[in-house]
C-alpha cells in the first residue's frame, strides 16, 4: 500500500513538471508570426539630423502590427526593409501618440509591451523625404527583432538567479531572440495628404 502511495505521488510531482515543461517547448518560439500593415500616413514634418545638426524632411506612416501566433510576441527592434532598394532608409519607429525625436534611423522599444496573442499593435514609422512615395513604391517589408513571452520570462528568472549559477556560464544556453521580417501591406493607393494624417480606408 506504501508503495502505491509513491508510486501516485510520484506520478503527480512528474505531471506536475511536465506541464509547464510542454508549455515552454510549445511556446518557445514560433514560425513567422508578425504582420504589418498601413493604416495611412502624414506629414511632412521637420527634424534635426543628429549627426550633422541639419534639418531633415521625415514623412509619418501609422502602421498596425498583427501577432499571428498563440504567443504573446515582445519586439524590440523594427526596420524597414526592400527587395528592390538596398539602401532604403530603416525608419524611425516611436509607439503610436509618442512625438517623435529624431536620435537615428531606427529606435529600439518602439513596443515597450509585448503584442497580445491573436492580437495588434500600432506604432508610427518616419521615412526621410517628402512623398509617401519614399515608403510606397520600394515594395517595403518590416525586419524585427523579438522574443515570444516565454523566452522573456526565462530571461527575466536567468537574470534574477545568474548570481547563484554564475559558474554555470559556459553551459547556459545562449540565444539571440527571434528575428524575422514580413512585407508591408498597403491597401489602396496612397496619395500626399491634404491633412495633418490621410487614413486608408479598409479593402
Amino acid at each position: 500500500m506504501l508503495s502505491r502511495t509513491k508510486l501516485l505521488l510520484l506520478a503527480v510531482v512528474l505531471l506536475l513538471i511536465a506541464i509547464p515543461v510542454a508549455y515552454a517547448c510549445l511556446t518557445w518560439t514560433v514560425r513567422d508570426p508578425l504582420r504589418f500593415r498601413l493604416l495611412g500616413h502624414g506629414g511632412p514634418v521637420t527634424a534635426t539630423e543628429p549627426l550633422l545638426g541639419t534639418p531633415i524632411q521625415l514623412m509619418r506612416f501609422d502602421l498596425e502590427v498583427q501577432n499571428t501566433s498563440s504567443v504573446p510576441m515582445h519586439v524590440f527592434t523594427l526596420y524597414v526593409t526592400s527587395d528592390v532598394q538596398s539602401d532604403i532608409a530603416p525608419g524611425v519607429f516611436v509607439r503610436q501618440g509618442v512625438t517623435p525625436t529624431y536620435a537615428g534611423w531606427h529606435r529600439e522599444h518602439a513596443l515597450p509591451e509585448p503584442v497580445p496573442a491573436r492580437g495588434t499593435a500600432r506604432l508610427t514609422c518616419y521615412m526621410p523625404g517628402e512623398s509617401p512615395s519614399v515608403l510606397t513604391t520600394v515594395q517595403p517589408g518590416v525586419g524585427y527583432d523579438g522574443m515570444t513571452q516565454t523566452q522573456v520570462r526565462f530571461m527575466t528568472w536567468l537574470d534574477a538567479v545568474y548570481d547563484y549559477i554564475a559558474f554555470m556560464e559556459d553551459y547556459l544556453p545562449s540565444f539571440d531572440g527571434q528575428q524575422g521580417a514580413a512585407p508591408l501591406e498597403i491597401p489602396g493607393t496612397l496619395s500626399v495628404p491634404s491633412s495633418p494624417v490621410h487614413a486608408v480606408p479598409a479593402p
